[in-house]
C-alpha cells in the first residue's frame, strides 16, 4: 500500500513484476517493471566468485577446522540459516552441491 519494496536478496538476478496503482477516485494503471538485484553476498559463495563450488565447502572447512581465514561477510557461510557457522553449514553444502540437497539459505 505504501509502494514500498523491500528486502534482503540473497542472489543476483533480474526482478520482474507488475506495479499497480489507484488513485482516491478509482482510477487504476499499472506497468511492467524491471530491475536487477545485487546483493551484498551470494549465500554459499564464501570466496566471491560469483558460484558456490566446492571451493567455497573448502574455505569454510579451513575456517572451522584449520584456522583459516574467516569468511567476509560470515553471513555467506550460515548456508542452513540456523544461526552459528558451524558443522552443519559444511554437511549442508557438501549436501547441495553433491546430493541435491535445497540451495543454501542464509538468514
Amino acid at each position: 500500500a505504501a509502494g514500498l519494496i523491500e528486502g534482503i536478496p540473497t542472489v543476483s538476478g533480474q526482478i520482474e513484476f507488475i506495479a499497480e496503482v489507484a488513485d482516491a477516485i478509482g482510477a487504476v494503471d499499472e506497468a511492467s517493471l524491471a530491475f536487477n538485484i545485487s546483493p551484498a553476498y551470494i549465500c554459499g559463495d564464501l570466496d566471491d566468485d560469483g558460484i558456490v563450488n566446492i571451493l567455497d565447502i573448502i574455505l569454510l572447512i579451513n575456517y572451522k577446522f584449520k584456522d583459516g581465514a574467516a569468511p567476509d561477510p560470515m553471513e555467506s557461510a550460515n548456508v542452513d540459516g540456523i544461526g552459528a557457522v558451524d558443522i552443519l553449514d559444511v554437511v549442508y553444502l557438501v549436501n547441495y552441491k553433491f546430493k541435491g540437497g535445497p540451495a543454501p539459505a542464509c538468514q
